[in-house]
């Protein structure tokens, strides 16, 4: 399910060292619950179609996940860039995370997407990839 999935996501970014995190529909980075001022991520979980496959019917699901990092303008891209590198090294290709009986799978290189000014942020997409088998 879409809630196991996300929380199976959340759990291993929480539990690393990069920036603080602005999670979807929240209103703040963390606990304090505060407009990020900083260098920080912003998390999106993007779900996608579910496909049937071979004959015994098993679905798997597919997704991206989408950690943008914001940087402050101004300061070059090499900030952005090691931020994008410690990302990816979260997620690095056959990585299996479990929640709940249910293994969330990242089967392919994640990769980031060009660099864009952002209203006050400089904004590099790094795009994860993701299946689910049930």
């Amino acid at each position: 399910s879409l809630v196991t999935i996300q929380q199976a996501i959340f759990s291993r970014l929480d539990g690393s060292s990069l920036p603080p995190r602005w999670y979807p529909n929240r209103s703040g980075v963390g606990a304090k619950q505060e407009q990020p001022t900083g260098t920080h991520l912003r998390i999106d979980i993007l779900p996608a179609i579910t496909d049937s496959i071979g004959l015994n019917s098993l679905d798997q699901e597919r997704g991206i996940l989408q950690v943008t990092v914001m940087t402050k303008p101004d300061t070059g891209t090499i900030p952005a860039a090691k931020i994008v590198e410690q990302v990816l090294a979260l997620f690095p290709r056959n990585t299996e995370l479990r929640q709940d009986g249910l293994r969330v799978r990242f089967d392919r290189t994640g990769y980031p997407g060009p660099s864009m000014q952002d209203g006050a942020w400089y904004a590099t997409p790094v795009t994860i990839p993701y299946n689910v088998i049930t």
